[in-house]
């Protein structure tokens, strides 16, 4: 809501609706008639993403990172996911919120930077298998070609393209 001082931090659609992210809170926001009557619902989730480039829509719903856990948006509700990687042991403080992901391939990819690493940019991504609910930490190997400083994700499909992964450096 306008005042409210949440800062939005993303939008999303999800089961055709649109859903608008904020540090502390998720709304949907309800489109109809001429723009002064467009308006935010109540908050939908209490658990916010503080950290814009987190979020990724995939079939399941959308991945994002919360203030202390990573969460996936069903479009009703905000489930913990991840269990086994801790925020304080492995994410820089300073660029904890310039965090990104991406959905691909029943994976969630997130680039950080590591809090024992002594980096300034990405050196670590975080691989979420949905399906198989499994944790990994990618330092540099089949994804990166060995050598991580990932600071964006891409993937293609057309005449030329099958899907295949890229990634962008953060320097």
């Amino acid at each position: 809501a306008p005042g409210d001082g949440d800062v939005i931090t993303g939008m999303v659609n999800v089961l055709g609706m649109t859903f608008v992210f904020k540090q502390n809170s998720i709304r949907n926001w309800h489109v109809s008639g001429t723009d002064d009557t467009w308006e935010l619902s109540s908050i939908i989730s209490k658990v916010g993403c503080p950290a814009p480039y987190s979020i990724a829509n995939s079939p399941e719903g959308v991945y994002y990172q919360g203030w202390e856990h990573m969460y996936l948006f069903n479009g009703q509700y905000s489930i913990p996911v991840i269990d086994d990687f801790l925020f304080d042991e492995n994410f820089l403080d300073s660029r904890r919120f310039d965090n990104v992901g991406y959905y691909w391939n029943n994976l969630y990819l997130l680039a950080y930077t590591d809090a024992n690493s002594g980096h300034s940019y990405h050196d670590r991504v975080l691989v979420f298998d949905w399906i198989r609910k499994q944790t990994s930490i990618d330092r540099g190997g089949p994804i990166t070609g060995g050598f991580m400083n990932v600071n964006c994700f891409a993937s293609f499909r057309g005449s030329d393209e099958w899907g295949q992964l890229y990634a962008g450096d953060s320097q």
